[in-house]
């Protein structure tokens, strides 16, 4: 079972047609969703048992994963949520933290991880890399660069079809965004869309809090952040590779470029205010990198505004 290997498993495309159609209807016969949102006359051309095929790997992947259920007589509904009503604004977030669940990551570091594992590796290594420096263009470049810091035994990445599962998954789920380029098409780590979602939670009624206290709070709820416990095993095992081209963390206690990255965007967009007091101790700072790893800003607080 895997999230990336898309043409196992479904895409989010399909997600997002089903969730919708369960919004709707509340919940129906699992045939009749099929029918809905794969209608049998697009694919009449198709042999039997391929027809409505993706609806089938997607609807049965997110069934696995805790977004939708399937009762003893075959209905699928929406699992319920006890916070609030889902809404089709709400998926990405929904599907988010379903993906990162500890039951939904079993082995995550493994050769052949359970759930959503093979996601969960994958974004947690792209947000560990410079966001600066990093050419994300062509399966070959990533794929040297993997070999170049992982030990032996440890594989971030399976294959091209893997990688090109990320690309998509990684933007819906708000932990990256594509920029085209006259050479290719980059992906960028930027978790700036998953921390936006994530601040009324981490907040809650509070309009203000330490920086470092927030920086772990964000860690919490998205474990493949600086300092989560997906973050934290994963680079544990990129430090056992040696060589000049081999993983190193950022200096000094920095944050990583992705987060620092998305820090700026999220005060740019209005949504945070980060503010540097002289009477508050190390212990609440938190460093944001920039390119050669220079300290580009540094706050002891953060404020919620947006």
């Amino acid at each position: 079972m895997s999230l990336l290997n898309r043409p196992s498993n479904g895409l989010h495309s399909v997600l997002v047609a089903t969730f919708k159609i369960l919004l709707m209807k509340g919940k129906l016969p699992r045939q009749e969703l099929l029918d809905l949102v794969a209608p049998p006359t697009l694919f009449a051309d198709q042999a039997e048992d391929k027809k409505q095929d993706m609806a089938k790997k997607t609807l049965n992947r997110w069934v696995q994963l805790g977004l939708f259920q399937k009762s003893t007589d075959d209905e699928i509904s929406l699992v319920g949520d006890k916070k609030s009503k889902p809404t089709i604004d709400s998926l990405p977030s929904l599907a988010r933290s379903l993906a990162l669940k500890p039951e939904n990551n079993t082995d995550f570091l493994g050769e052949e991880p359970q759930g959503a594992g093979d996601f969960t590796r994958a974004i947690t290594w792209l947000l560990a890399q410079n966001a600066w420096t990093l050419d994300s263009r062509s399966w070959d470049v990533i794929e040297s660069l993997i070999q170049q810091q992982c030990p032996p035994g440890l594989k971030i990445i399976q294959n091209d079809t893997r990688w090109s599962g990320l690309k998509p998954w990684s933007c819906f789920l708000g932990f990256a965004w594509t920029a085209k380029a006259p050479n290719g098409e980059f992906l960028v780590p930027d978790p700036a869309k998953a921390i936006r979602d994530a601040l009324p939670d981490i907040f809650g009624k509070s309009r203000e809090l330490e920086a470092r206290f927030m920086v772990s709070a964000l860690a919490l709820v998205l474990p493949v952040l600086d300092g989560g416990t997906y973050r934290q095993k994963l680079e544990d095992e990129l430090k056992k590779a040696q060589g000049p081209d081999a993983w190193r963390p950022p200096p000094n206690g920095q944050l990583s470029t992705s987060l620092s990255r998305a820090l700026l965007r999220l005060q740019e967009e209005k949504y945070i205010k980060g503010e540097k007091r002289a009477d508050k101790s190390e212990q609440v700072r938190v460093f944001l990198s920039g390119r050669n790893n220079q300290i580009i800003a540094e706050y002891t607080h953060f404020s919620l505004i947006g």
